[in-house]
């Protein structure tokens, strides 16, 4: 199943909650870069289909950016599910009604396993150099926007770096 970015990033945010996790804006844009490349790996499909951008600070995700940008640097307050526009015939008016995510066990348990693996990063600017130092993120920088065919072929190849696995 592809989700909707912004759905999958009320999911990261509330969790990181869970977690004890503080996420700004900048951490979440790499967060869902590393659970793109995660599904791309493991499930042989997207994640999501919003394009991923190669911006100066690192992969971004033009839709969610815009959500929560209003945040600043500043940690993102939980979310609330979904809404969707639902006509009533009783009233003849649209109303909002809440709509569940709806993320299958298996895909949070790939998206926790990301989260997990970044989670004791305590400096944002650590992803920001950690993008930067990986080819995908470099190849996108020609074109704007980082392919996903790049993402899988270096991360399938280069698993220690999706899962931030550090050589002690």
């Amino acid at each position: 199943m592809v989700y909707k970015a912004i759905d999958i990033s009320k999911y990261v945010i509330n969790h990181s909650y869970d977690m004890n996790f503080k996420i700004s804006n900048l951490e979440l844009q790499k967060i869902l870069y590393y659970i793109q490349a995660a599904f791309l790996v493991e499930k042989n499909e997207k994640c999501f289909e919003e394009k991923i951008l190669a911006w100066e600070y690192g992969p971004v995700i033009r839709e969610v950016y815009d959500e929560y940008k209003v945040c600043g640097r500043m940690r993102i307050p939980r979310q609330d599910e979904s809404k969707k526009p639902v006509f009533d015939l009783k009233t003849f008016a649209v109303k909002l009604v809440n709509v569940a995510l709806n993320i299958n066990e298996f895909d949070k348990a790939i998206i926790n396993k990301i989260m997990s693996a970044y989670s004791n990063v305590t400096n944002p600017f650590e992803l920001v150099e950690k993008t930067h130092s990986e080819e995908p993120w470099k190849k996108g920088r020609l074109t704007g926007i980082i392919s996903t065919r790049d993402m899988k072929i270096y991360y399938s190849n280069n698993l220690d770096k999706l899962y931030n696995i550090q050589e002690r």
